[in-house]
């Protein structure tokens, strides 16, 4: 796995495809990116990846749900998922 100094994100975001995106209530956004076959996490925080499957992004996405679950005044306004590659 390359290390994240190694890929210039412009292109991933350029040149990738979003494969999940979710924006919630409180103006938090996370965009997924297949470029390359390699994912990419992007959030307005942090770049991550590149990911070789979806185990890790799954956790992270789960991890922000779950949170926002929980979150009276926040909620998921919008989850688009694109059919995942085997």
């Amino acid at each position: 796995m390359k290390h994240l100094e190694d890929v210039d994100m412009d292109i991933v975001v350029n040149e990738g495809v979003v494969v999940d995106e979710l924006t919630l209530l409180n103006g938090s956004w996370i965009n997924v990116f297949e470029y390359k076959n390699s994912l990419f996490y992007i959030d307005e925080v942090q770049m991550l990846g590149p990911f070789e499957d979806w185990d890790e992004i799954d956790k992270m996405l789960e991890k922000v749900i779950n949170h926002v679950d929980r979150d009276p005044d926040n909620r998921v306004m919008y989850h688009m998922r694109a059919k995942r590659r085997k």
